[in-house]
């Protein structure tokens, strides 16, 4: 065996992997979800160390990251309110990531940050049954102040493994096996990613580096919803869902309609997202394909 073959199995031995900015630690995982640690090299913003800070303080500060959507050409864009904002975490994200974070912080060097991918059941398609859905990125704290990239939220990884060009056994699901070396991106510190939304800002909460997708969250302040990144000159409702972090509060304006109908109507609402979704469930199995799915919700949508 080589140097370089006893290297690498050193590395792997001890649960190393190779990555864009270094090397990485994984002290979590479960199936496809992970927390890691990972070596950065020249971090834009200096780090200073994590001063005492409590795992509360953690999870309250993740429970409250919001993002809301950029202006979309989908073929259902136009019935989705412009100012739908959901939690990037459920409750089960948020007690994941705080104790991952919150268990390492002591340990972490000033080169050394959090990397994840975890996941939860999310509201998928017009709030319409749930589905498994990924986030990832990176965080660390400096200081009092957390900070986090955020790449990928609430993301289909079935759909992400098929359009990065992997092959699948099955021509529309990809297996377990298929799925295990496959990760989410954890964020790109030289520059901003284009995505379809935007992390929100709020009282402690502010941007990093002009990016809408890294944010500095100060944790000895408390976390109050304000103006959104895309539109500071417009108040922007103050969304809170202590009940039910799970549920992700979509606005649609077939919901409002919804809501100031007759009894008919009502009715008529029922019947109509009962056939909403059955093409989901013929489309999630295969029987019809999405352009066809597409259109016929978008026919359905029609008669509201």
């Amino acid at each position: 065996m080589s140097n370089l073959q006893c290297f690498t199995a050193i590395l792997m031995l001890f649960g190393y992997t190779s990555s864009l900015h270094g090397f990485e630690k994984t002290i979590w995982q479960h199936k496809l979800d992970y927390i890691a640690i990972q070596e950065v090299e020249n971090l834009p913003t200096k780090k200073q160390p994590a001063a005492q800070i409590s795992q509360s303080q953690l999870a309250s500060a993740l429970s409250e990251i919001n993002i809301e959507p950029k202006s979309s050409d989908s073929l259902l864009s136009s019935w989705v309110s412009s100012d739908e904002v959901k939690s990037v975490f459920t409750e089960r994200e948020v007690k994941v990531l705080s104790e991952g974070l919150f268990n390492t912080l002591q340990s972490l060097s000033s080169n050394q940050l959090l990397i994840f991918s975890v996941s939860d059941r999310h509201t998928s398609f017009l709030g319409i049954g749930a589905d498994t859905l990924y986030s990832s990125g990176s965080v660390y704290v400096s200081g009092n102040d957390l900070y986090l990239l955020l790449a990928e939220a609430q993301v289909d990884i079935q759909k992400k493994y098929i359009r990065a060009g992997n092959s699948v056994n099955n021509s529309r699901f990809a297996t377990n096996s298929e799925l295990k070396g496959f990760k989410l991106s954890n964020g790109d510190y030289s520059s901003e990613t284009v995505h379809s939304w935007q992390l929100q800002l709020s009282d402690g909460v502010t941007q990093v580096n002009q990016r809408k997708d890294w944010i500095k969250i100060a944790l000895d302040t408390p976390l109050q919803q304000t103006n959104s990144i895309a539109n500071t000159s417009q108040q922007t409702p103050t969304t809170t869902n202590q009940t039910n972090v799970n549920q992700s509060n979509l606005t649609f304006k077939a919901a409002e309609k919804k809501a100031s109908s007759s009894q008919p109507d009502q009715e008529r609402q029922t019947d109509i997202e009962v056939r909403l979704e059955k093409l989901k469930q013929l489309y999630l199995n295969g029987k019809i394909p999405e352009q066809i799915y597409l259109q016929k919700v978008s026919a359905i949508i029609d008669e509201i």
